[in-house]
Parts: C-alpha cells; structure tokens; sequence
C-alpha cells in the first residue's frame, strides 16, 4: 500500500529515537568548546540504552529520565587509538560530561545536557540520515531465521559497503563476501527498496569466538532476503517483503592509517598470486606520528620510513623507504621465511593505500593489490 501524507500533526522532537550530533561540549577550562573539524560524536537514547560515537571509537550506556531531570552512566567503549592526540582528547571530555549530566531539555531540533546545577556540558543537533552508499556500516544485530534478533557475538566484526558500482561487500565475521545491489531511488536516500544479488564468499572456517559460523550463515541468509531499508542518523535496517527486520547496522567508526595496529591479512607473493599469510605466523604493521613504521615480518621485526599527505585521511599517496629488520632464522612453519621477504617487498612497493572500515588495503604505482 503506497500511504499519502494528509497533515502533519506535531513536529515536537524527544530525547529518544533520535540520533543526535554533538556540537559543542565543556572544555577543561569550563568554557564550551566546538567540536573538532571532521570529528563526527554521536548520541542515540532508546529505552534506557545510550549508544554512538565518541569520535574515534564507539561507546554504550544507560540512563534515566524523571521529568527534565537525567542521569547517565557510561558502561564501555571500543579500544582504538585515533591521530591526532586532540580527537582522544576531544572523547575523553565528551565521555566524562556525559557521566556529569543532571538535566537535558529538548528545543527543536536541539538538545542541551547540563550538570547537575544547571550549567551546559553538552550541545546537539539532530543528525542527518547517513547516506547508504559509501558508508562503512557494521551489524549491531540480525534475524537468526529462528524466530528472533540475535546482536552480533561479542568479538565479531561484520560489515557492510554499498559501493557506487553497485556492489556489496564486506566481512561476514569469518568469510570475506561480495555481491551486487540495486536501489530504486536516490543513493542518499533515507530510505527506499533494495535487491541484493547471490552472494560469494571466501572459503575459511574459524572456530572462535562459539557460533561464529552459525552467525554468518544467518546473517548472509537474512542479507539476501531484504527488499526495503531505512536510515534513522547513524543507523541503518533493513527489512524483507513482509516488513521483517532482518538486519540492523551503526556507522562503522573511521580508522586511522597512523596509531593503529595493523595485522597482515593477504600480501602480493611476486609471482602473479595474492596471499594469505602463513597459519602461525604474525604479520604486522604500525604507522606512528613521527614517520616511522615498525612491526613483525613473522620472524624478524622490522623499521623503515614513511611518507603521506594527510594522516586523518581514508585514501592517498604512500611512500615507504627500505625497511631494516633484525637477523634472526626462523624454520616453522614452512616457508616463513620466503614469505617475509616476500612481503617486505611488496611493502617497499606500496604507492598507494585505501581504508575501508577497518581494513587498509596498498597497491602499487600500476594499481597491483
């Protein structure tokens, strides 16, 4: 049944069900400071439950409402280390003013948090749907085809990206998947109808954290069923043809190529392959603020140089100078060895990179992965 809106009968906004932007928040000098330019904090209150963004990772909570009156207590956050300092230290004030909060008043499309004297702590705006294509999504929670929604297992991470071409892809918490999608409206749509193709995966199995595989059966099974989605702010949910919610997603946080810990998935053998990197061996990279990049070849450690044009960019131009590393021999697994040298000098190589969620991917001047 297509529906014709006849008259709007109110436009008064609550506290919840409503994603909200942070604007401003009290500095440690007792002054209401701006958000960082480019830092996106979120807010999201529903039925006692907090949840958004901090600007580098993502956090959880509770609270109460009596009135005008509000107490909110943090209960976590993810661990991520974003450059520069001043986003951790834009997140670290954020979550300590939420902890202070004592009254919060609605105004439109504005929501003002203050202590418990009265004075502000927080500033908000409503946030604007997130568009569905190019954004990094992640699950918060899915259909089990058993009759109920299931949130993500504790340690899994799957993801989302609808790309301009039209294609789907992603991690299913173990498999990697990829496929194609068709929307019929606007790609920065609220909302609209969606059909995703057949999907194709990687071929691993991975025995932890328990139900990791059966979640990502479920989860590519109920991917394939949606017809319709909606955004809601950071949120995405999808639906089937009878108006199921199948699946429900966040704005995955952006990583960052400098300050992260980085572990190497696939890597360029040299000889017309791509890789996975040997079982029990480690590969690593860490890419600091002062230009150097350090990390384990799998057996040796390794230190070289770097140059880019923007750290807090997603994508850009890479350089990476001869890496020097430590002289040990290592003989299990087999091939560790040829597998270091292979990757050091892929890495050598890299001339571009590109961050999607929380996978960094290099090519080389020909666009070879």
């Amino acid at each position: 049944i297509q529906w014709m809106l006849v008259e709007v009968v109110s436009k008064e906004r609550s506290l919840e069900g409503t994603t909200w932007a942070l604007v401003s928040y009290r500095g440690s000098g007792g002054e209401m400071v701006e958000v960082l330019p480019g830092s996106e904090v979120s807010a999201v209150f529903q039925d006692g439950h907090l949840g958004g963004s901090a600007g580098c990772n993502s956090y959880f909570g509770q609270y109460t409402t009596q009135g005008a009156k509000t107490s909110i207590e943090v209960g976590g956050s993810t661990m991520m280390f974003c450059a520069p300092q001043e986003v951790m230290d834009q997140e670290g004030a954020y979550l300590a003013a939420l902890g202070q909060a004592g009254f919060y008043l609605v105004k439109g499309d504005e929501l003002e948090i203050a202590d418990a004297s009265g004075k502000p702590l927080l500033s908000y705006a409503v946030q604007q749907p997130t568009p569905l294509v190019g954004t990094n999504w992640q699950l918060t929670g899915y259909n089990n085809g058993k009759g109920g929604f299931s949130s993500a297992i504790v340690g899994t991470e799957i993801t989302a990206f609808f790309g301009e071409d039209g294609t789907l892809s992603g991690s299913a918490g173990c498999n990697d998947y990829n496929t194609a999608y068709e929307i019929s409206g606007p790609p920065d749509a609220a909302s609209g109808s969606i059909s995703i193709g057949m999907v194709a995966t990687t071929q691993m199995m991975c025995g932890q954290p328990e139900g990791i595989m059966d979640q990502e059966r479920a989860y590519l099974v109920a991917l394939q069923s949606v017809t319709s989605y909606e955004i809601e702010g950071e949120r995405l949910t999808m639906y089937d043809h009878q108006g199921t919610r199948m699946l429900a997603f966040m704005v995955q946080p952006a990583t960052s190529l400098v300050g992260t810990a980085w572990e190497v998935m696939r890597y360029n053998n040299g000889t017309g392959g791509y890789t996975s990197v040997l079982l029990g061996t480690e590969v690593t990279a860490m890419f600091s603020e002062d230009g150097s990049l350090t990390g384990s070849a799998g057996c040796n450690n390794y230190t070289t140089s770097y140059q880019i044009d923007d750290a807090s960019a997603s994508s850009g131009a890479i350089s990476i100078g001869p890496a020097a590393t430590t002289r040990m021999m290592c003989a299990e697994p087999e091939g560790i060895m040829e597998q270091e040298t292979r990757y050091l000098t892929a890495l050598q190589s890299a001339a571009t990179y590109q961050i999607e969620g929380d996978q960094l991917e290099m090519r080389d001047a020909e666009g070879t992965r």
